[in-house]
């Protein structure tokens, strides 16, 4: 067996933790690993490469579930840049009703800062907010 990595190797060089590693093996993002005789797990380049992709994958947003989609592609053949885009939209649309969501809630609390509370019974939790 020549140019293999170990767990500690490929996960250092794809940006990852070794668990991580393991989880994406365990969830069949990646393919189970080669054993030594001493059950060592040890990687290709190839996983090395799909390690990487699905790091900066997730890295723009896309869930395990994108991911797993977009290799599943790229294993039958099929280069996913289409896919890509899609999905690249669809997370651009979520990212933009995020933003506006966050300015409502942006706008809510500084009204709530500018109100003078109206009452000081102990009857209430703050009533500033009860209001």
């Amino acid at each position: 067996m020549t140019n293999v990595l170990t767990i500690g190797q490929v996960a250092r060089q794809a940006g990852l933790k070794t668990s991580a590693v393991r989880y994406y093996e365990r969830h069949r993002i990646i393919l189970p690993a080669q054993r030594l005789p001493n059950g060592y797990r040890v990687y290709d380049a190839e996983t090395l490469r799909w390690l990487s992709f699905v790091r900066r994958a997730q890295g723009f947003g896309m869930s395990l579930e994108n991911v797993k989609e977009l290799l599943q592609l790229a294993s039958h053949g099929r280069t996913p840049c289409e896919r890509v885009r899609q999905l690249a939209r669809q997370h651009v649309s979520e990212i933009d009703q995020n933003i506006s969501d966050l300015q409502t809630l942006k706008s809510q609390l500084e009204l709530l800062i500018r109100r003078k509370a109206s009452s000081n019974s102990p009857r209430h939790f703050c009533p500033l907010i009860e209001s």
